[in-house]
């Protein structure tokens, strides 16, 4: 099965991640593949959601008992 992961970097004070990002990556089985900027430069999270569109064409349905891969979500505040 593949392991995609989603990074979501806030700034270090926004605990809550209430606020715009910093930075987005995306992992495929614990290796980088792809970065996107922030909400406001770079519209990150539009571009993240046409990369998993496309995984989802091409490998159907993901985090089911018989599905190809699997996704994770994970929000830091990390960012100076």
């Amino acid at each position: 099965m593949i392991k995609f992961k989603e990074v979501v970097h806030y700034h270090i004070d926004d605990t809550n991640f209430d606020g715009d990002y910093h930075r987005i990556e995306i992992f495929k089985d614990d290796v980088l593949v792809a970065a996107y900027g922030d909400s406001y430069h770079d519209k990150g999270e539009e571009k993240v959601e046409g990369f998993f569109e496309a995984v989802r064409l091409l490998l159907g349905s993901g985090n089911g008992a018989n599905a190809a891969w699997n996704f994770e979500y994970v929000a830091v505040a990390d960012e100076e």
